[in-house]
């Protein structure tokens, strides 16, 4: 729990009714109803992998809390919702002076063709840095479907190899 990421207060305080604020997103467990939890500060962690969870330290133990849209966020790392942040803020920027992220307008923008758009590509950008490659993007990792292998795919987009793309070399026949 000591290893995931904190805000950079490393604290939040406990909103009546609203819960904390984590990155934009209100994080809600039911400890927060009880009146002595109401209105204090507690530290708080967030899963990076996982914007739908966060955890808060209330009455000296780890509580799991959920965003209020946890199930447009779930699933979706903190890389994905600050490209998200940043493509609202440029779509944005030539229309409205002073604009505002809030959960809902991220939970929109997610659920979106565009927001769609914009976390498969982060997704992607993320595996290709980590080596792990994806289906259909010539990878030589694991795919996301089941740890199996994507073969590389040709110039031409279709996937595995002809004796062309082996180039003058004689292999031999397999037996």
């Amino acid at each position: 729990m000591l290893t995931l990421p904190t805000t950079a207060k490393g604290e939040a305080r406990v909103q009546p009714g609203h819960g904390v604020k984590i990155n934009y997103l209100s994080s809600w467990n039911e400890l927060f109803r009880r009146p002595d939890v109401e209105g204090t500060t507690v530290s708080v962690r967030y899963d990076p992998f996982d914007a739908g969870t966060a955890y808060a330290f209330v009455r000296g133990q780890w509580v799991v809390c959920r965003s209020q849209h946890d199930l447009i966020f779930q699933g979706h790392s903190e890389r994905e919702l600050q490209r998200a942040t940043v493509e609202l803020r440029r779509r944005h920027q030539a229309h409205v002076g002073q604009f505002s992220i809030t959960a809902h307008r991220l939970a929109d923008f997610l659920t979106s063709l565009e927001g769609r758009e914009a976390f498969l590509l982060q997704r992607l950008r993320d595996r290709e840095a980590h080596g792990r490659g994806t289906p259909g993007t010539g990878g030589s990792g694991p795919s996301s479907e089941g740890g199996e292998l994507s073969p590389p795919l040709r110039a031409d987009g279709s996937p595995g190899r002809t004796d062309d793309d082996l180039g003058d070399e004689d292999y031999g026949e397999y037996r």
